[in-house]
């Protein structure tokens, strides 16, 4: 199991559709017999943390409650906002903070960090840059903040998540290389999950 991290707000409704979002597009880049959506997302669990401070503070005082079962991290940041609650200076490389945030951890080797350039708001001007027609009422709302932005985005995280709209995500990759690293390293972790199958012995 693969917990995931994320510093933004769960909208209040019981899933969280950007964390949807990114196992659909784990999903796009495997084969048909490679996992279904369903199954995918048994083996990644988001876990909305309210803030970064918040997130970096689970990190330091909860890891090892959150590994117990033998599972890993992977926190989830928006890069513009993290260099000042690591007192990192403004000019830090996402190199320098990932460093810092892992050198924090109890269980460093369980951890993988990923940071979204510049903010998960990029991941919504990219939907809106491919494809200006969807849903442009709610997108307007979704970019400011507050509670109805969360709804907001939950409802255009899932629908640029439908099946249907392959293209759609495909063009949000290649906008956003932050957001490829993410996808890559999240299925890279999950295959290397799944349990090793036995070589078949011969009667």
């Amino acid at each position: 199991m693969i917990t995931v991290l994320y510093e933004d707000h769960r909208s209040g409704q019981r899933d969280f559709a950007f964390h949807d979002f990114l196992i659909r597009l784990v999903q796009d880049g495997r084969g048909p017999d490679q996992g279904t959506l369903w199954e995918l997302r048994k083996q990644a669990e988001a876990l909305p943390c309210n803030g970064n401070t918040k997130l970096l503070k689970r990190l330091g005082e909860e890891m090892q409650m959150l590994v117990s079962g033998g599972g890993r991290l992977l926190a989830v940041l928006d890069a513009d906002q993290i260099r000042a609650p690591l007192k990192l200076s403004a000019g830090a490389s996402l190199e320098d903070c990932r460093q810092s945030i892992v050198q924090k951890c109890a269980q460093p080797d369980l951890l993988d960090v990923a940071f979204l350039v510049e903010n998960i708001e990029s991941v919504l001007e990219a939907i809106r840059i491919c494809n200006p027609g969807l849903l442009p009422d709610r997108m307007q709302l979704a970019l400011y903040k507050g509670r109805e932005a969360l709804l907001n985005r939950d409802l255009i995280f899932r629908e640029a998540a439908r099946e249907a709209n392959r293209a759609l995500r495909d063009c949000i990759l290649s906008r956003m290389p932050s957001l490829g690293d993410l996808v890559a390293l999240l299925n890279r972790r999950l295959q290397e999950a799944l349990p090793e199958t036995q070589p078949e012995t011969l009667p």
